[in-house]
């Protein structure tokens, strides 16, 4: 996996993008297309081309950015006592 993402177990990912496509309003039969943006660099992902495409491409890339966002957040050491 690319960025990074196979230092996070996989029910940690699939956790992340499910959320991230529930934040998203993205139906969880689209997890799969969320998923293959996150094997790839994000210079790779493919740009909106305006057409209406549903779900529109820049919202799947939302989606992952917010996995990722997710993944690092849970990372991150817990600020309790």
């Amino acid at each position: 996996m690319s960025q990074g993402l196979s230092r996070y177990a996989p029910e940690r990912i699939d956790a992340a993008v499910t959320q991230a496509c529930r934040d998203y309003g993205l139906d969880l039969a689209h997890m799969s297309s969320v998923y293959a943006y996150l094997d790839v660099d994000e210079d790779e992902w493919p740009p909106c081309c305006n057409s209406g495409c549903d779900p529109c491409v820049a919202t799947l890339g939302a989606a992952a950015r917010r996995a990722l966002t997710i993944l690092e957040r849970d990372q991150s050491p817990s600020l309790k006592a």
